[in-house]
């Protein structure tokens, strides 16, 4: 299931590069005045040091739900899960992926989905004001070949993660 979700993950990745276009708005908005005064954040602790996203977007569909929130030098936190409600859900291979991108390094760390610890918790889904919350933790990997061959499992620990009020669109 893992290999599954990796071509979402990166069809994801390819969603967000191609839509920084000025392309006419479609879709569901919501009461786009009442979502102006409702402030958002996107926040978590990345081995100890605090993130804060410039910014945060999210997407929902009958399947999936997917949340990110980067920051302008290009560090950003992703997390796709299969579901579309508000609930608890564990990142393993047949629900979810999280993944992490450091400043300056296309090379991402993603869960390894057999951690039952890796979760999110969507608390709010707000139809009205098209809007998402919730809290995550996880652990990401990634795989570094030495030159002389070797292989190091690097991670990065994610806690302490929320976002509030994260406007989302329907797919």
């Amino acid at each position: 299931m893992k290999k599954t979700l990796y071509p979402i993950f990166l069809a994801l990745v390819a969603f967000v590069a191609i839509s920084c276009d000025n392309e006419p708005l479609e879709g569901e908005f919501g009461d786009l005045d009442a979502a102006q005064n409702n402030s958002s954040n996107f926040t978590a602790t990345i081995n100890g040091e605090t993130f804060v996203a410039d910014a945060a977007a999210a997407s929902i569909t009958d399947d999936f739900i997917s949340i990110s929130g980067g920051k302008l030098d290009g560090e950003g936190i992703s997390i796709i899960i299969q579901g579309n409600a508000e609930g608890d859900y564990v990142l393993t291979s047949e629900v979810g992926v999280g993944s992490y991108f450091a400043a300056g390094n296309s090379n991402g760390y993603v869960t390894n989905g057999e951690d039952e610890s890796d979760n999110i918790v969507i608390t709010n889904i707000n139809s009205d004001l098209l809007t998402i919350s919730g809290t995550f933790s996880y652990t990401a990997l990634r795989e570094v070949t030495a030159e002389d061959g070797s292989v190091e499992v690097l991670t990065v620990e994610i806690t302490g993660g929320s976002f509030t009020n994260i406007p989302y669109t329907v797919l």
